[in-house]
């Protein structure tokens, strides 16, 4: 049968694709010389198999071009990727990695403490990637000069831990780099002042795009010279001490994308062009306190989205123009001067996670125009400013996970709302506010709860403390200095408190109860101040400091070192044998009460105290000669009603160990 045209086309078409592929197979080949370098440099590395992913899966079964972290290019191993392997030992001068000179990426980042970076590092002539970041510490070596074909280098230490990389000389280490767009040094130490490492950058690295230098203990000011670095997208250079004006230069780099100044010691006047460059998505100069400015009008369609200049010295007004920023989802305008109302056109932000608009002199209302359409919120902060009126039903807010609107002026009721079960709400902060009415139930609903505190209004009414078995995941409860009247159901033993609670503050609250904690053990805060409370104090309270009680002494534990009952309303005399559950205590107060009659003799038998504190009471007749024999570091007996001597011993102590404070009158 005779081929149609048509089908002689296909079975040529097929026969191309054969030959291709065949081609591909046997191009990809691992060379076996390669696998046996890689084989070697497996053998000669110290790592955790139990960590690792790739280079537990070599063996010598299988072709070196089909492992993992290795990509190859006519049977040569091109790209090498040991990331987080958990590598602490065996890269040194003998490696045979050194010997894969066809290597073109590299990437041994995330390692453990390995040891200086070998020189023979030069050898790989082929790199364009290289990254070595938090593996290794010590000097970097001047070999890398030699790698004239990168385009990324990531030499960083570690963001968190002090690092010991170091550079003597970045001039001689960059002088041949000369196509490098992306540089990362950050937390190495460089040590340089600005012209000396603007300089170096600028004479070579004309094609450099990123330049990433946090925390690498460089000197100010900032270099004229960078101003030829015109391809420059991203700077980083937070937390140096620069002590610099910000060049004016930066608003010329036309594709500016993220500028990173954060604490570098800044001052002048920040420049207003920098605002206006169309590309920029990143703006953090925060944390430079005399760094003075005023925002600008914000060009339509801005692609700015993360914008920080916390503890700056800004002022003005926040222009009606915010409203531009259409793509912002990070604003950070805390510990400024900023003054005015909230512009309205912020309810345009419609992308913006987190708003912090804290210590500022901001005033007026805030109505739901303004926050309450942001359905992407997940914290808000304002935190000390001069806001009034109403607070808005940002608790509807789907997202919202903190909630600051503390030291304000806001008044009226909080209102009940609809959403609590489904509410992501973890942190409430009213205080100090003029808020008054009851407290919403909606608010003992939100099942996240972790932080409420609506201390210093003026919330009414009465509360059952209860209603926190509603909020199982609550570590601090702070109540105090409202009009409340909060109560138990029956004696309060049957209360189920959260079993994280850390901090419970109800100063003030008109209780007569005291509450029983079914899990005390976690507890570090306990005021109970400025109430009412009878009745029998329990065991637990022993394992808390508290404050706000009357009446009689309570009975100590047999075994306590820190007791701190000072400035409560005590008006009993001190127990007799007080000193037989002191015997352990290094710290014992009972300062600021109206305790009557005579310093028992059993105080003496608490013979590691430190520090004596019965200052500010009415205690009557001497102090117990047996006093005289211990060895208190300090002794307060002030403001009370002793009589008689001191013993010359006494005094002679006080002035042979001067830390000793002894006050009797």
């Amino acid at each position: 049968m005779t081929s149609t045209p048509l089908l002689s086309m296909f079975l040529l078409i097929i026969s191309i694709h054969s030959s291709l592929f065949n081609h591909v197979v046997v191009s990809v080949q691992c060379l076996s010389y390669q696998q046996s370098l890689l084989l070697q440099l497996k053998d000669s590395l110290i790592f955790d198999a139990s960590e690792s992913t790739i280079l537990v899966k070599w063996n010598q079964s299988s072709d070196c071009c089909s492992w993992a972290g290795i990509t190859c290019e006519e049977g040569h191993v091109i790209g090498l990727n040991l990331r987080n392997e958990s590598i602490s030992a065996g890269l040194d001068e003998n490696s045979t990695l050194w010997s894969l000179i066809f290597l073109k990426t590299l990437d041994l980042s995330l390692n453990v403490d390995l040891p200086l970076i070998p020189s023979r590092i030069g050898n790989l002539t082929n790199l364009s990637y290289l990254n070595l970041s938090s593996s290794f510490s010590g000097q970097i070596p001047k070999e890398i000069s030699r790698l004239k074909k990168l385009r990324i280098l990531d030499l960083s230490g570690s963001f968190y831990e002090s690092s010991n990389l170091r550079i003597s000389n970045l001039r001689m280490l960059v002088q041949n780099l000369t196509e490098l767009e992306e540089f990362y040094l950050d937390s190495v130490n460089i040590s340089a002042p600005g012209n000396e490492w603007g300089q170096a950058l600028s004479s070579s690295l004309h094609n450099l795009r990123v330049l990433s230098l946090y925390k690498c203990g460089l000197g100010g000011p900032i270099h004229q010279s960078l101003a030829k670095l015109q391809h420059l997208s991203v700077i980083r250079l937070d937390n140096n001490k620069l002590s610099s004006l910000v060049p004016r230069f930066f608003g010329n780099f036309s594709n500016l994308s993220s500028l990173q100044l954060h604490g570098c010691d800044l001052h002048g006047t920040f420049p207003k062009e920098i605002f206006q460059v169309p590309t920029l998505r990143i703006l953090r100069i925060s944390t430079n306190g005399v760094l003075e400015g005023s925002l600008p009008e914000f060009p339509p369609n801005s692609d700015l989205q993360f914008f920080d200049i916390r503890a700056t010295n800004f002022k003005g007004r926040l222009p009606s123009s915010i409203g531009n920023l259409r793509r912002l989802t990070h604003l950070y305008i805390s510990n400024c001067h900023f003054s005015g109302p909230l512009p309205k056109s912020i309810a345009k932000l419609t992308q913006l996670v987190h708003l912090h608009l804290s210590n500022n002199q901001f005033v007026g209302p805030i109505s739901s125009v303004h926050l309450e359409g942001l359905l992407k919120l997940l914290s808000i902060n304002l935190h000390n400013n001069s806001f009034n009126g109403n607070i808005p039903s940002l608790f509807t807010l789907p997202l919202l996970e903190y909630l600051d609107l503390s030291h304000n002026q806001f008044s009226g009721q909080v209102l009940e709302f609809l959403n609590a079960p489904s509410s992501m709400l973890k942190s409430i902060d009213l205080s100090g506010n003029k808020l008054q009415g009851p407290i919403p139930m909606s608010i003992f609903k939100l099942r996240e709860l972790e932080d409420l505190t609506l201390s210093f209004n003026k919330f009414n009414g009465t509360m059952q403390l209860d209603m926190i078995e509603g909020l199982p995941n609550l570590i601090t409860l702070d109540l105090s200095y409202n009009n409340l009247s909060v109560n138990m159901r029956g004696n309060g033993s049957n209360i189920s408190f959260p079993t994280g609670l850390l901090n419970l503050q109800l100063a003030s609250c008109n209780l007569r109860k005291f509450p029983y904690l079914s899990h005390p053990h976690a507890l570090s805060t306990l005021d109970l101040s400025d109430n009412q409370i009878y009745g029998e104090i329990p065991n637990w309270i022993w394992n808390v400091g508290i404050t706000g009680l009357h009446g009689k002494i309570p009975i100590l534990p047999p075994i306590i070192y820190y007791v701190d009952l000072s400035s409560n309303s005590f008006t009993s005399s001190i127990p007799s044998d007080i000193g037989n559950n002191l015997r352990n205590a290094f710290y014992f107060s009972l300062s600021n009460n109206s305790l009557t009659g005579i310093i028992p003799q059993s105080i003496c038998k608490a013979g590691y105290l430190k520090v004596l504190d019965l200052s500010n009471n009415n205690l009557t007749g001497t102090i117990p000669t047996c006093m005289f024999a211990l060895s208190y570091i300090t002794v307060k007996l002030g403001r009370n009603n002793l009589s008689g001597p001191i013993p010359d011993a006494f005094r002679l102590i006080a002035i042979l160990r001067p830390l000793i404070s002894m006050e009797t009158y």
